[in-house]
């Protein structure tokens, strides 16, 4: 729950409770929201504009030819997923911004449209460039803070963004951006595609080689040689050398494919191979390294170089990168040592098949030499051409890939090329101040309820009735005392108030703070008159046979209004043809004697030190059925001397003279007089300033007065604002206010 008033036994919060807590603290919510607003406008004023210009490209799943052996077998990329973090990661690496720079031909000068360089030059701090003249312009650094590279969610789209100061310039930097990034990615296949077609040629010569030395033998052999009409047994012979022969090219076909793959492998980059950049290990890495990274770029634009904080960034983004290097060239060789391994694999494989080959070829030449080594030239000629037009065919297709792949990459269209910006993307006014209003509303509200949430002062009947736990005698309206606490509008209201009234008599007319004390007597029909008269009723009609003769009036730290409390109740009650007397027990700040105008030179502290006798004491007033006694001059021990069997017998006598003995005692807990003649009194009444007077203050005046025995009657509500937005009142003023004036 929010505020105090908010949350009691019974009674769920309502809007209007709520709406109360926030006007009531208005000024916090209006301060806050001042003040967020302010500084939000003023952070978006030194914000220097800057326009932000996005390309758009494709990412279609693209085929990794590895190797595309002879079989025809083709490998491709199965996860979309890995492909396009694979490019967002390469649009954001630095070899790309060198090649921008380097193609685009963007100046040192160019630096200056950047954002970081702007703020720093609107608010009057050094750039860069002015901290160390003599450090070289680290552009890439600059064109990658500036960079945002963003998937487009459930598509295989990609934006490339740039913000910058000058929206030509940003437009330029995005189309320059993704144009260089395709042709890399062209010229990377293209690489590949050389590397695997001057393998191919190699091999194409070799086999050329093989083929004109097989036939200029199988030519001799047939000129100088009878070639017979080979038996079953030769025919047998024949076939297992075919047989043989037929495996024999199956394995020099798979030992050229790992030949090809690892040559591919070993004359490669670690970071063109897929291997490499989809392990989820150097991902990792790249993404940590990355982000040390940025966070140099950012912190490089506030600090120097040389700054403790800077050193430390730019040892620990050495040390990811050279942590990532070795991770590659791992994985890299653990990639060519197992193609290295297949390799061998092949070849050992192709040697033994040689050999058995060879073995069936020496036995079928002792059955008919010459024509078991005729057919078998012949067979191995066949083999051959077979061999040599597969990779004839496959060098031709390498050539067209080689002369198509530096133009385009085949995987990588632009969609949408970069427009100049036609409004500025930060700071955007508009939305940054509704932005703070709402905020600062928000906050203001916050503010409003929690400082509502600590403030433990009496505010409210149902304060009274949770925490305080007395009965609740009246309310007094606010332009009672404890005038101290109102505004200074207020109080003017107060005095203009009453200067109107028309009131003549200097006791009608007496005021302290611009607050009549007397006005139960000059002015009978008032709402603070009505008030009164709720509490006089409350006290006649008792229960107990006898109606109180002593009614001592206290409150829990001065300032309270106790003695307005005390001066009007006592009116109020002679009201009614009771003989009242009104003494004034707060021997260390008395006020009975300015309100009526009387001497105090003798009262209560002259009587209890027998200086004078009670008769000479008592002040009649002009109010019928009305006497005062003041407090006379300062004791200097008013504890002890209320402590005297003296008082007791004061309040004795003058029961037999008087109906009702009002008492106007000190607070009682600041000081201990109250404690002392509080159980000769019949019944307290307890004051309480509303939204002045703490609860813990008022609790512990109800504990002292109850551990000396003391009848509490009633508490009162001093200076209530029922002209106020208080819902708590309303129905109270209504009813007051209309009695009152008729």
């Amino acid at each position: 729950m929010y505020g105090n008033e908010l949350e009691y036994e019974g009674r769920e919060p309502e809007l209007k409770d709520y709406l109360y807590v926030i006007l009531k603290r208005k000024e916090v919510v209006a301060v806050t929201l001042i003040i967020i607003f302010l500084v939000s406008l003023i952070y978006s004023l030194l914000q220097v504009p800057v326009y932000r210009s996005s390309a758009v490209i494709e990412i279609k799943p693209e085929k990794i030819q590895i190797v595309d052996d002879l079989s025809g077998q083709t490998y491709y990329q199965t996860s979309l997923e890995t492909l396009l973090n694979t490019q967002v990661r390469i649009l954001k690496s630095r070899d790309l911004a060198k090649r921008v720079i380097y193609n685009t031909n963007i100046s040192a000068e160019k630096k200056e449209l950047l954002p970081s360089q702007q703020n720093n030059k609107k608010k009057n701090l050094p750039t860069n460039k002015e901290q160390n003249k003599n450090e070289p312009i680290n552009l890439e650094s600059f064109l990658l803070g500036s960079l945002e590279v963003n998937l487009i969610r459930g598509t295989r789209l990609i934006e490339v963004s740039f913000i910058t100061a000058d929206a030509k310039f940003s437009s330029k930097l995005a189309n320059s951006w993704v144009e260089n990034f395709i042709n890399m990615s062209a010229n990377l296949e293209t690489l590949t595609s050389r590397n695997t077609s001057q393998f191919i040629a190699q091999q194409i010569g070799k086999i050329q080689n093989e083929i004109a030395d097989k036939e200029a033998r199988l030519r001799g052999l047939a000129q100088n040689s009878e070639i017979v009409i080979m038996d079953e047994k030769l025919n047998i012979a024949m076939k297992n050398l075919s047989q043989l022969n037929t495996s024999l090219f199956d394995a020099q076909s798979e030992r050229i494919n790992k030949e090809s793959y690892y040559n591919k492998i070993k004359n490669s980059p670690p970071d063109s191979l897929p291997e490499v950049f989809n392990n989820p290990v150097i991902q990792n890495l790249e993404n940590d390294y990355n982000k040390l990274e940025r966070d140099s770029n950012e912190k490089s634009i506030i600090f120097k170089p040389q700054w403790p904080e800077m050193v430390r960034i730019k040892d620990q983004l050495q040390k990811a990168k050279e942590k990532l290097i070795q991770e590659k060239d791992k994985i890299y060789q653990n990639i060519l040592d197992s193609a290295k391994a297949e390799y061998l694999s092949a070849i050992q494989k192709e040697n033994k098949i040689s050999a058995e080959f060879q073995q069936q070829k020496s036995e079928a030449m002792k059955l008919n030499a010459d024509a078991v080594t005729y057919n078998a030239l012949k067979v191995e000629l066949e083999n051959q051409k077979l061999l040599l037009d597969s990779l004839l065919k496959k060098r031709g297709e390498s050539s067209i890939s080689a002369e198509i792949q530096p133009q385009t990459a085949q995987n990588i269209r632009i969609i949408e090329r970069a427009n100049i910006p036609q409004s500025i993307f930060k700071p955007n006014i508009k939305i940054n101040i509704f932005l703070s209003i709402i905020i600062g509303l928000m906050t203001g509200f916050a503010m409003a309820f929690f400082i509502d949430y600590i403030d433990d002062k009496v505010k409210s009947i149902e304060d009274i009735e949770h925490y305080i736990k007395l009965p609740l005698l009246g309310l007094i309206p606010l332009y009672t005392p404890g005038s101290h606490h109102r505004t200074k509008r207020k109080k003017k209201w107060a005095i203009n108030f009453w200067a109107k009234t028309g009131l003549k008599t200097p006791l009608e007319a007496a005021t302290r703070d611009g607050i009549p004390y007397l006005i139960s007597h000059s002015n009978p029909k008032a709402l603070v008159s009505e008030a009164f008269k709720v509490v006089r009723t409350s006290i006649m009609l008792t229960k107990d046979s006898n109606h109180p003769k002593c009614i001592l009036i206290t409150s829990t730290q001065p300032k309270e209004g106790k003695t307005f409390v005390a001066t009007n109740l006592a009116i109020t009650l002679s009201q009614v043809d009771k003989k009242v007397i009104l003494l004034d027990c707060d021997l260390r700040n008395p006020m009975i004697h300015k309100i009526f105008k009387q001497d105090n030179s003798s009262g209560v502290s002259s009587l209890l030190l027998q200086q004078k006798k009670l008769s000479e004491l008592i002040i009649p007033t002009p109010i019928t059925n009305l006497s005062i006694m003041t407090a006379g001059h300062r004791a200097p021990r008013p504890a002890e001397l209320l402590s005297l069997p003296a008082f007791k017998q004061l309040l004795d006598e003058l029961k037999k003279q008087y109906d009702i003995i009002i008492l106007d005692s000190p607070p009682i807990v600041p000081i201990a007089d109250t404690s002392i003649i509080a159980p000769s009194a019949d019944m307290t009444i307890l004051v309480l300033l509303n939204e002045g007077t703490p609860r813990k203050s008022a609790t512990l005046a109800i504990n002292r007065l109850r551990s000396i025995n003391c009848d509490i009657f009633g508490c009162m509500l001093n200076s209530v604002d029922f002209e106020g937005r208080s819902n708590y009142y309303y129905k109270y003023y209504n009813y007051s206010y209309y009695y009152g004036t008729q």
